[in-house]
């Protein structure tokens, strides 16, 4: 979403694909790569990471 804090992003992507919640998120840098396809298409991206520990009996529910 434009407009929207990076972390606060990370979190709400963490619950819409994984239904996670409720845990703190670290960031902990970033990384690039370029991409160029064999239709001519290119992929270039940069993406922030981010970490978190969780509990050795989590599943996703």
């Amino acid at each position: 979403m434009p407009q929207e804090n990076t972390a606060y992003a990370a979190k709400r992507r963490l619950f819409e694909e994984l239904g996670i919640h409720g845990i703190d998120l670290i960031p902990s840098g970033t990384t690039m790569y370029r991409l160029n396809g064999s239709n001519g298409l290119i992929e270039h991206e940069y993406n922030q990471v981010f970490m978190a520990e969780m509990p050795l009996t989590w599943s996703i529910p």
